[in-house]
């Protein structure tokens, strides 16, 4: 008889009626009865009936003793590769400089001049070199790259877009939207769309995105975003859940007008660079990204944009395979020149020389060896690249707790509306 073993890759937890196992590469999931799980886990093979054995090798819980499984992982990378979006996000930042004062901004201690023509026209160059076998498309970043002090600098890049049939993304807070209306009015054909950020209703996004001498800026933001839609240029909202405004984020997403009339992500912002200090950190995180995701099964306009979650999801709900996530937040497909020329694959990165880019060539958390070996890497795509240096503590294993609670959290919930009963 064949010799098995276990596979490398498998979360169990009890419930009720026995033990639910999921299969972290694969995604199968089944729920064994008590006997049946102690047999599995013990390797007695020999004593499991056919009909469940067959079960378990066919949903490779149990797989031929042979087989090297970070082989048969790493192999799928060239495969993500091939299917991947290929199109090349790339981010000019300006300067740090902003017209806010925004409480958990990772930029505050930033510092440099403008970004110059020289280097714009550099970053034309490589642009140009990109599209010979990339589609590109460009973001204007910031700081605020929306400033009066940026005008020229906008046209131009707006113009080398117009004359490459770029698209271009603008990541603004808004605020003066307004002064630039005309400018973007004449190149609004190659604005992909405008990201402009509300973390809430009045009182709550009024409390984190202040000006500098701390005036509240939701009520010109939004009637900013009005002036957009009448002009017909596309406007996107980001909503950033904190301790701040987690209590009141799923009312504003379901009742606020602007968040009803369009298309909203929703990130975390103890997820971004800007949380070191932990001053926005989230109790019981999990629980609200599921009623969050829950929110947006419903509500189509609505995105959570946390990977582990969709991974998950699709893993569960899909009848294919689906490929590992091996790019936590897609910075593979990133290149940042910040407003020294200097090129990073990460938005929050800036001045981090870990993360200079030397050539074209992206990394993935296959390379570090913690990622690799750990039974949960093809759901959380090795996290945050950023977060993880910065601890600098060697086989650091703490991010599996939240991603072992949440996939537990999320396979309850899929179990009990599917009337399982857990």
């Amino acid at each position: 008889m064949t010799e098995f073993k276990e596979t490398m890759y498998v979360h169990s937890f009890q419930v009720k009626q026995g033990y639910v196992v999921f299969n972290t590469l694969y995604g199968y999931l089944d729920l064994l009865s008590n006997d049946l799980y102690n047999k599995f886990k013990k390797g007695k093979y020999q004593e499991i009936d056919k009909n469940s054995l067959d079960i378990l090798l066919d949903h490779r819980f149990i797989i031929n003793n042979e087989l090297n499984e970070e082989s048969l992982f790493n192999s799928y990378i060239s495969l993500y590769e091939h299917n991947r979006n290929k199109e090349k996000n790339i981010y000019i930042l300006f300067s740090y400089e902003c017209n806010f004062n925004c409480t958990y901004c990772f930029e505050h201690d930033m510092k440099g001049k403008e970004t110059s023509n020289n280097n714009l026209n550099k970053i034309f160059r490589y642009v140009e070199k990109q599209l010979e076998n990339n589609k590109v498309r460009l973001v204007l970043y910031g700081g605020e790259p929306l400033l009066l002090q940026n005008y020229n600098k906008i046209e131009k890049v707006l113009s080398f877009a117009q004359k490459n049939n770029i698209k271009v993304k603008i990541i603004t807070n808004g605020y003066l939207l307004d002064v630039f209306s005309k400018l973007l009015l004449e190149y609004k054909r190659n604005i992909d769309y405008l990201l402009i950020t509300l973390d809430g209703d009045k009182d709550q996004h009024d409390l984190t995105r202040k000006k500098k001498n701390k005036e509240g800026t939701y009520k010109k933001i939004v009637e900013n975003i009005l002036m957009a839609d009448k002009l017909k240029i596309k406007t996107k909202i980001r909503v950033n859940v904190g301790m701040e405004n987690q209590k009141y984020i799923i009312d504003f997403l379901l009742h606020n007008t602007i968040c009803k009339t369009h298309d909203v992500s929703i990130h975390f912002i103890e997820n971004n660079r800007c949380l070191a200090s932990n001053t926005s950190v989230i109790a019981r995180k999990n629980r609200i990204i599921i009623d969050l995701y829950n929110i947006c099964l419903n509500q189509k306009n609505l995105t959570l944009e946390y990977p582990p979650l969709k991974q998950i999801d699709l893993m569960v709900n899909e009848d294919d395979f689906v490929l590992p996530l091996f790019d936590y937040c897609n910075s593979s497909n990133i290149i940042l020149f910040d407003n020294d020329g200097n090129m990073y694959n990460c938005t929050e990165a800036c001045e981090d020389e870990r993360f200079l880019m030397r050539n074209d060539e992206t990394v993935y958390y296959t390379n570090d060896h913690i990622c690799k070996s750990c039974y949960l890497a093809p759901i959380c795509g090795g996290g945050c690249r950023w977060k993880r240096y910065q601890s600098r503590i060697e086989n650091d294993l703490s991010c599996q707790k939240e991603i072992i609670n949440l996939i537990e959290l999320f396979i309850k919930n899929f179990l009990e509306e599917n009337a399982y009963g857990v």
